[in-house]
């Protein structure tokens, strides 16, 4: 993956924009799930053979307020993405597809995590790469 990408996806219910040079990855999730609003995480991708796309993962947290104060709750985040071509002389806009995998794990540890998976769709954009040479 190219360190000056960026990624604009969205799914049901759900946006996101990924940009690799920050680290930055921005997740609004809408009603259809239980953790709804925008999230920011700081990811860099996870090692992966080179070729096969880029693997982003953090946690993010819901609070609410229940009868003994408040209440937190986590979600694993797991976010597939292609890889992006290297900056040439020009600017480019790809066509993106990728995924994103919420998994909220039980409290106690005694039942199976719940999965939620939405596919993306979107665009790629990749910065023209500063002319070589000499000045």
């Amino acid at each position: 993956m190219t360190t000056k990408a960026t990624y604009t996806l969205t799914g049901t219910d759900l946006q996101l924009t990924y940009a690799a040079a920050s680290g930055d990855l921005e997740i609004v999730l809408g009603d259809t799930f239980s953790f709804n609003g925008a999230h920011r995480l700081q990811s860099t991708p996870a090692d992966h053979e080179p070729g096969t796309g880029s693997v982003l993962t953090g946690t993010i947290e819901h609070r609410s307020v229940g009868r003994g104060g408040p209440i937190v709750h986590t979600a694993q985040v797991t976010v597939y993405l292609p890889d992006a071509p290297e900056p040439d002389s020009a600017a480019v806009e790809l066509a993106a597809t990728g995924a994103l995998v919420l998994a909220y794990p039980e409290a106690g540890g005694d039942a199976a995590p719940q999965y939620q998976a939405v596919a993306l769709t979107g665009t790629l954009t990749v910065p023209a790469a500063a002319p070589a040479g000499r000045f």
